[in-house]
């Protein structure tokens, strides 16, 4: 057999979800006209200096941190096709809109298969967590 599990415990349980999960993203992709990550032979990665989405000014004065994952086919040029954009999670709609805003100037370099770009369905978590400052080197802590 190839996939062996003891049926026991629950340490196939992540395994099983996230082989269930890339096989409803393959499908996913398929229905887009697009790969899926386990598709390609080299997925498509965000480069590090793309854009990214600004962190939300209302959210960010009240100290609100959490995450949006969005699902989006990055085309063969490493754009994301906006017509693709689902939005799969939140804890909040100032989090989805912020990443929207950013998604037209984010640049990915593209998957590919063999030597060709290619479109490829991808799943991003992006979170939006407030950096504490680290208190200065010698200072008197409380």
């Amino acid at each position: 057999e190839i996939y062996q599990c003891d049926w026991s415990s629950d340490v196939c349980s992540s395994d099983l979800a996230q082989l269930n999960g890339l096989m409803q993203l393959a499908e996913a992709a398929q229905a887009v006209g697009a790969f899926s990550v386990v598709d390609v032979d080299s997925a498509a990665e965000r480069d590090p200096l793309s854009a990214a989405p600004a962190y939300p000014r209302d959210l960010l004065a009240k100290s609100v941190e959490g995450y949006a994952t969005l699902r989006f086919v990055v085309d063969s040029t490493g754009l994301i096709d906006m017509g693709t954009v689902k939005v799969i999670d939140s804890t909040h709609p100032a989090f989805v809109t912020a990443v929207r805003d950013a998604m037209p100037k984010m640049r990915f370099r593209p998957a590919m298969m063999g030597r060709n770009p290619v479109r490829q369905l991808a799943e991003q978590l992006f979170k939006f967590e407030i950096k504490k400052p680290l208190a200065a080197a010698g200072s008197p802590r409380p």
